[in-house]
């Protein structure tokens, strides 16, 4: 829970106006009818005001939310299903977010919840004000803003309306998308929540800046009503029409459309505009963006099979394939080539990340080739102390000691000495283009060489689009293949798994999170975790050149250095 100390909150069960039943815990109300809770946490100080007062009401303190509702509501549900329809447009096309906290209230409307990490929030007595004008800026009138009273009930999940004796339930978009019938057949029961955690994101920038914008300005928003969102979907009018065409061209292109496929989709779109674009200036803007390849462009792309041998030749006498520091694996897969994939694995507790840090330690001692790794969860702070550790064999509150003592010379004057050529970017919620202009600039700018290695932790916290989380997780698997090739670099990812139990549970190929085509598109599979002698298996799951097998190594978790324990 962010903010420990906010862990009070109000609550109704029966009928919405039995409240003012401040607790730090809510009782399990599955099932019953008509439970509410306050949509806001706060501190003690509210339990002490609801006492004195005998009422929440008027309280003005600080408080916080695990979340952003967005509250859609109409007398006529169809009207409420278009409009959520609009506002997970809205949130996918002009933020690049994609709906996963979903659900319907049980009787007139949905509830969109936004990840209060996605906007940076901090507890503020300003909060409720705040959302109140974010969600306008973003929604206009498709929302109801009351939702944002600091002492707002929220309907609970799994509790009966008694008015339609229909559930509020979470839904996954796909059962959004199967329509209302789908919906109140499955609210006639209490259903499983369909989410991820609410902890289980990463700060969208767009979000953040404005957050930052309306902590900071008291005005009201102005009226949105119009979006981008809208407009592509209802059509334009003249002078409009080439803009969003291609705004509308572009999102297909990202989506990997074909250039027919685009011109269908423009089409489409182009009979709601007024008056229509001609279709040679639709075809005029899908040439120019998917910009055909010329003569140049295709030279040197066919070639002789036995033409490859000098190139081949060069590589296995440069020494560049990478082994990741473990005997038994590297016997088995001789090396990630550039343009390779190596996917770790493994269940929160099982090393994961500091295995992929000592993996790119080890690379660039022995090699002493340029490692990037692109740190998705972690802070640099952290990374820093890691590396320390792996280097002086301290443990972290050793390292952190030392700082604070100002003992820290030798300590960092290690790092610099045997990792010279470790880089880092921390940037959450990355894609791979992202990525490729960080490495193309590292190679050009930085230490102008090409980069040997690249690791990124992890999979599932990249941009990569799509509709739900599989769909976002299953592109990036496949563009993962095609951006080491681009690149000419191996890749080693590092991916969290599902329907494992603890850090104990053996990692098979089922296991993978999201997404099959992880493991589809990777050259090589290790699955980790923790046996019963307190050492970190791995399993070869995947090899392309060959044979399975499994072996352990110990870990000092004091100073996170990996060793050996054969056999496969």
């Amino acid at each position: 829970m962010d903010f420990p100390e906010y862990k009070y909150v109000d609550h109704a069960l029966g009928h919405v106006n039995k409240r003012n039943n401040v607790v730090d815990q809510l009782p399990d109300c599955t099932g019953k009818t008509d439970c509410y809770r306050s949509v806001f946490r706060f501190t003690k100080e509210y339990l002490n005001y609801c006492e004195k007062n005998k009422s929440v009401g008027g309280y003005s303190g600080p408080c916080f939310c695990d979340w952003m509702p967005i509250d859609i509501d109409d007398e006529n549900l169809d009207i409420a299903y278009k409009k959520t329809k609009d506002v997970i447009g809205i949130l996918e096309i002009d933020y690049d977010i994609s709906v996963e906290h979903l659900f319907f209230s049980g009787a007139k409307g949905f509830h969109v919840l936004l990840p209060s990490r996605m906007f940076g929030l901090i507890p503020s007595e300003k909060l409720p004000g705040v959302m109140k004008n974010m969600a306008a800026e973003m929604f206009g009138e498709l929302h109801d803003g009351a939702i944002y009273d600091i002492n707002r009930l929220l309907r609970l999940n799994n509790t009966i309306n008694s008015k339609s004796g229909k559930h509020k339930i979470s839904i996954s978009i796909q059962e959004f998308n199967e329509g209302i019938n789908k919906i109140l057949e499955l609210a006639t029961k209490p259903q499983p929540v369909k989410s991820p955690s609410l902890y289980d994101c990463v700060t969208n920038d767009q979000l953040n800046e404005l957050y930052k914008k309306w902590m900071s300005n008291e005005s009201k928003p102005k009226s949105k009503t119009t979006t981008d969102w809208q407009k592509i979907r209802d059509g334009v009018g003249e002078g409009e029409r080439n803009k969003y065409a291609c705004s509308l061209a572009g999102i297909c292109k990202t989506g990997n459309f074909n250039k027919d496929t685009t011109f269908n989709v423009l089409s489409g779109w182009n009979n709601g505009n007024d008056p229509p674009l001609e279709d040679s200036e639709l075809i005029s803007i899908i040439d120019n963006l998917y910009k055909k390849e010329d003569k140049n462009d295709l030279e040197n792309k066919v070639f002789p099979i036995w033409s490859i041998y000098d190139e081949y030749q060069e590589f296995v006498r440069s020494g560049k394939k990478v082994n990741i520091g473990v005997p038994k694996m590297d016997e088995r897969i001789r090396g990630i080539r550039p343009g390779q994939v190596l996917t770790i694995m493994g269940y929160t507790g099982n090393f994961k990340s500091a295995l992929l840090q000592w993996i790119l330690r080890h690379y660039t001692q022995y090699s002493e080739e340029p490692v990037l790794m692109f740190e998705l969860e972690m802070t640099r702070l952290d990374l820093f102390e890691r590396a320390v550790q792996m280097e002086s064999e301290l443990s972290g509150p050793q390292v952190e000691e030392s700082f604070k003592q100002g003992d820290f010379k030798d300590l960092v004057d290690g790092v610099k000495l045997r990792l010279p050529n470790y880089y880092v970017v921390d940037i959450p919620y990355l894609s791979f283009t992202d990525m490729e202009r960080f490495t193309l600039y590292a190679e050009q700018q930085i230490y102008n060489k090409k980069t040997g290695l690249i690791g990124i932790d992890f999979i599932q916290l990249m941009d990569g689009g799509g509709r739900t989380n599989v769909e976002r997780v299953d592109k990036i698997a496949k563009e993962m293949k095609s951006f080491a090739k681009r690149l000419n670099v191996p890749l080693i990812m590092i991916s969290q798994v599902t329907g494992v139990e603890n850090n104990t549970t053996a990692i098979s190929l089922d296991h993978s999170r999201d997404s099959k085509t992880i493991a589809q598109m990777s050259d090589y599979v290790i699955g980790i975790w923790i046996d019963e002698k307190d050492q970190q298996v791995l399993r070869l799951l995947k090899n392309r050149k060959g044979g399975l097998g499994t072996t352990t190594q110990t870990i000092d978790r004091n100073s996170l250095r990996f060793g050996n324990d054969p056999p496969f």
